[in-house]
C-alpha cells in the first residue's frame, strides 16, 4: 500500500508496505515523488529493484552510511530524481538522505508509524531545514 502526501512544493510518497508491494505500482509512485520514505525492509526491495550495488543488510544507519549504502541511496534517488529519502528506522529514529549526498539524522523520534511520522516531518517538526 502507498500513502502520498502532495503539498504546493513537494511529493512525498511513504510506501508502508503490507504485504501487498508491487513492482511496477512502486515504479510509478517513485517516478512522481520528491521525496520517500520508506522503512529498512522496504530499503532492501528497493535496492534488490533498482540499484545495481544491493546491501543485503542495512547497517546501522546514521551520519556516516557504509559507503555501499550511501551508494546504493545515492542511485536511487538519481535514478528516481528525488530531493531525498526518508528511511524510517522505527524507534531508532530515522535518516534523511539529500539529493546533495547530505545526511542527517534523527535519533531521537519514534519513526514506527509512517503516517505519522511523515506527517510531522512535513510540517518541519523531525530535520532542522538548511
Amino acid at each position: 500500500m502507498a500513502i502520498v502526501f502532495s503539498g504546493p512544493a513537494q511529493h512525498y510518497q511513504v510506501l508502508n508496505w503490507r504485504g501487498d508491494e508491487d513492482e511496477p505500482a512502486v515504479f510509478n509512485a517513485l517516478r512522481q515523488a520528491d521525496t520517500v520514505l520508506v522503512d529498512e525492509q522496504e530499503l532492501l526491495q528497493l535496492f534488490a529493484w533498482y540499484a545495481h550495488v544491493a546491501p543485503e543488510a542495512v547497517p546501522e544507519l546514521g551520519p556516516d552510511l557504509e559507503l555501499e549504502t550511501a551508494q546504493a541511496c545515492a542511485e536511487l534517488i538519481g535514478n528516481f530524481s528525488l530531493r531525498g529519502m526518508i528511511v524510517a528506522l522505527g524507534a531508532r529514529g530515522a535518516l534523511h538522505i539529500g539529493a546533495d549526498g547530505a545526511r542527517q539524522a534523527a535519533p531521537g523520534v519514534d519513526a514506527s508509524d509512517q503516517e505519522a511520522f511523515a506527517a510531522v516531518h512535513m510540517n518541519g517538526g523531525v530535520f532542522s531545514r538548511s
